[in-house]
């Protein structure tokens, strides 16, 4: 078949040429003979006609005698049950596929993936490709499919799939799939849910007020008629279940919930009905974001939080106390506060999940933090080098002049056999050299550091010297074994003997053991460290230890005693004794607070004695507010990516801070403290609204006086802790639009950030809910329908699975051969052949 084609310019040369035709036959035409003539007129006829159709661009349509057929599998959850039965109809199919033809296998979900790439020998089909199975989206496996077809082929494209389509729009590649010249196939299956009630919705208003009702709007579609019950949750606290009556198609029901407390802002739906067959659809969660009070949260135990509870509260905020190892970990119920508070809380009762939460609250969300001292805070309770400490304006290292005496330390430990227990897998001794490497860290250049190994025999570990070379130290620490018996008197001595005449301010004994000892004898060394002003701690390991010779022996000292059945917490008293011991970090001493600076929620006034706090050193670029008569910190603050986070490194129980708090100015001083942490000064500008359909979530963004240069971003945050960020599209003047795809179920947290370049301006954070994957939707048949009308605009058809889909395709796949790399030699030899003629 030809493309005829031709312009009046691409027939000029013909046409020239057509003219010195003429004229030469007028010319040579009586000194050829008649056969000549012949065979001349024809040749140079050829010849014009060949010029005309090259010069034209003239092509040949040819049809194809090859196939390309691609198979795409609906692998989402919906098609799940069928997997075995997809498989055996592929099978099938393959046996009466010509030996040309080439087939390729696609699975989808909400992606797609290559099963089998296209090829001439397929044997047998095994499904086993895994894209995201929460979704269905036709629409991008179809699109995936046309571009993956060759060029000069027919092709066939085979849809199997129950057609519940949940992402895109199918639909809309009618036009792509007609002009593509693609046999469309379309076989729907269905799995063997047939009942079903669903919770579609429910939903709750925003704000509600104390002591009133609350409208509870629930919304149920079902394909049969039954009777059931819906169960309410608040916080996990069943406040609801009525029977209820559904019939086909939508139900909707009204509840009044009497509410008098505002303290939970999560709710559960869930139903139970007889008859439906699908439990995957009947739970739905709902967060409630409230506009009035600000929520906090309070870390610590005990006495410890009695005094930061009652003034949060008597100021209207909305309290809620944990224990640090009680209090869950997860972002979505960390976001929920405006402000935390740890009050003398030590690191390692922190859960790793929650501290690292929490650092995205307050970075990210813009989450207050306030850490409150204590003995068990800051260096004491080890927040050196951790995520917390990166957190705070203050670090648990001080420095240059605030430093105090220097230290000398003994760390007398028990090295007997009975040293060599486990107990979980962990050995006494290797506790004992964890704990000696522990109280080595937290000595500085210009302390002492000796370990005495004692058994039935004294051995020096680390020989008694300057804390300089800390790798070498500990390598020798490394070498603590346990052998013979247990020698405590003569290891006490020994290590008096060795501080008498110490070049050190602060001599110390940690003496460590898990046995029986001498009984008496101690005197003599007790009267020597009373002159040489050394105290002593014990620490007695295990139910075999002589507890009541080593507390009488360190009380005798000024000391501490200890008595742990756990291997495990020996590292954390060590710790605790060296810091007690270096007495750098821990100040007992009443001093009067000195103002640096005066803010607005910090006013300068008189401010009453403190009886100690904890050491720590200002960072740079933070804010110190109040510092000690040492010039340490005492209150400072800076922000923490958008969080505003502040320390106060004294306590709140009284015991340090008694003037305090009895101080007739500590209220007003310090709720204008806490107001100001936990607010936003920023709030106002942006308002943004969160609508969810399926697995779709569209976000509108509005700002007030938007400035130049700021735009507006999405970052949200999957159920595994994954980040995305989305530029959001400027739709007009101050308002933004943008979308996200959920993955799977689970709570998301999502925050809407305005930004000035790299700058966070603003920000605002959400929660959003997916209970269950929309593959689990109650089934409407509106899929299929969509599918067919798709088939009858692109010639396409519904089958089944008695249909031979390798029949004759509908719509055959042409490709263009352009003939002038034929007809231009021939044109040639033509040419050779006219010269010839006249030449014979």
């Amino acid at each position: 078949m030809f493309n005829l084609n031709i312009s009046v310019k691409t027939l000029i040369i013909p046409l020239i040429g057509l003219v010195y035709f003429v004229f030469q036959v007028y010319k040579h035409w009586k000194e050829l003979c008649f056969k000549g003539r012949r065979l001349w007129l024809a040749a140079r006829i050829l010849l014009i006609i060949s010029l005309i159709v090259v010069l034209s661009g003239q092509t040949l349509e040819l049809a194809s005698k090859d196939t390309s057929t691609i198979f795409l599998i609906d692998s989402s959850l919906s098609m799940k049950s069928l997997s075995n039965e997809i498989e055996k109809y592929l099978n099938e199919q393959l046996m009466n596929k010509k030996s040309r033809d080439k087939i390729a296998v696609i699975g989808f979900g909400r992606d797609y993936m290559i099963e089998i790439p296209l090829q001439n020998n397929i044997n047998n089909v095994n499904l086993s490709s895994e894209p995201n199975p929460n979704f269905t989206n036709i629409e991008g496996a179809v699109d995936f499919a046309i571009n993956y077809f060759p060029e000069e082929t027919n092709r066939r494209l085979v849809i199997i799939s129950d057609c519940k389509e949940n992402l895109g729009n199918v639909s809309s590649l009618h036009n792509k799939l007609r002009g593509k010249g693609i046999n469309l196939e379309i076989y729907p299956m269905s799995n063997d849910i047939r009942q079903d009630v669903q919770l579609t919705s429910l939903e709750i208003p925003k704000n509600f007020y104390d002591n009133g009702d609350i409208q509870i709007d629930l919304r149920l579609d079902s394909n049969i008629t039954s009777v059931g019950t819906f169960f309410l949750y608040c916080e996990n606290e069943q406040i609801l279940a009525d029977r209820l009556e559904v019939t086909t198609g939508e139900n909707i029901f009204k509840f009044n919930i009497p509410l008098k407390e505002r303290e939970s802002i999560e709710f559960k739906g869930e139903i139970s009905f007889e008859g439906d067959k699908n439990l995957r659809n009947n739970k739905l969660s709902k967060t409630i974001e409230f506009n009035d009070s600000p929520r906090v949260l309070i870390l610590g135990e005990g006495e410890d939080t009695e005094v930061i509870k009652s003034l949060t509260e008597s100021i209207g905020l909305k309290v809620m106390t944990y224990s640090p190892e009680e209090v869950p970990h997860d972002i979505n119920f960390i976001s929920k506060f405006q402000g935390i508070f740890l009050v003398n809380v030590p690191h390692d009762k922190l859960d790793p999940d929650f501290e690292l939460n929490l650092s995205k609250a307050v970075k990210e969300l813009g989450t207050g933090l306030m850490v409150i001292g204590g003995e068990e805070s800051f260096a004491m309770g080890e927040y050196k080098d951790t995520l917390l400490e990166e957190m705070l304006p203050v670090s648990c290292h001080m420095k240059g002049k605030k430093k105090k005496s220097n230290v000398g330390l003994i760390l007398a430990i028990d090295c007997s056999g009975s040293m060599d227990e486990e107990s979980n897998g962990i050995k006494k001794i290797d506790m004992a050299k964890e704990a000696a490497i522990r109280s080595l860290e937290i000595l500085e250049d210009e302390d002492y550091l000796g370990v005495l190994g004692f058994s039935d025999t004294l051995e020096w570990i680390v020989p008694f010297e300057r804390v300089i070379d800390k790798d070498s130290i500990k390598h020798k620490i490394g070498r603590l074994s346990s052998k013979g018996g247990t020698l405590i008197l003569p290891s006490v001595a020994k290590s008096v003997e060795k501080l008498e005449g110490a070049p050190v301010k602060i001599k110390h004994i940690i003496l460590l053991s898990d046995g029986q000892g001498e009984k008496s004898g101690y005197d003599e060394q007790i009267k020597k460290m009373e002159d040489n002003k050394i105290t002593l701690s014990s620490v007695a390991m295990g139910s075999d230890a002589d507890v009541d010779m080593l507390k009488e022996l360190s009380d005798n000292t000024n000391g501490r005693s200890y008595m742990v059945k756990g291997f495990e917490n020996i590292p954390k008293i060590f710790v605790k004794e060296t810091y007690l011991a270096t007495k750098k970090y821990i100040n007992n001493e009443e001093f009067d607070p000195l103002q640096v600076d005066a803010f607005d929620y910090f006013p300068s006034t008189y401010l009453p004695p403190l009886k100690g706090y904890m050491g720590t050193g200002i960072k740079e670029n933070a804010s110190l507010i109040l510092k000690t008569h040492l010039d340490d910190p005492l209150l400072a603050t800076w922000r923490y990516g958008l969080g505003k986070v502040l320390v106060w490194t004294s306590d709140l129980n009284g015991r340090w801070s008694t003037h305090w708090i009895k101080w007739d100015g500590f209220y007003s001083q310090w709720s204008g403290l806490i107001n100001w942490y936990i607010s936003n000064e920023f709030e106002g500008r942006m308002k943004v609204e969160l609508m969810k359909d399926g697995g779709e979530v569209k976000v509108l963004g509005a700002v007030k006086s938007q400035k130049k240069k700021e735009e507006m971003e999405i970052v949200f945050e999957s159920p595994e802790g994954l980040k995305k960020y989305i530029s959001m599209e400027q739709i007009s003047p101050g308002k933004y639009s943008g979308k996200f795809y959920l993955n799977k179920a689970g709570n998301y947290l999502v925050n809407i950030r305005l930004k000035n370049r790299d700058e966070i301006i603003e920000s605002v954070s959400r929660r959003i809910h997916m209970d269950y994957s929309p593959e689990y939707l109650l089934d409407n048949g509106d899929g299929v329908d969509n599918l067919r009308t798709l088939a009858n605009r692109t010639q396409g058809r519904i089958i089944d699975e008695k249909v031979n889909i390798f029949e004759q395709p509908l719509i055959k796949s042409r490709s263009e051969f352009d003939i002038g790399f034929i007809l231009l030699p021939f044109a040639l030899l033509l040419f050779i052949f006219d010269i010839a003629v006249r030449k014979i």
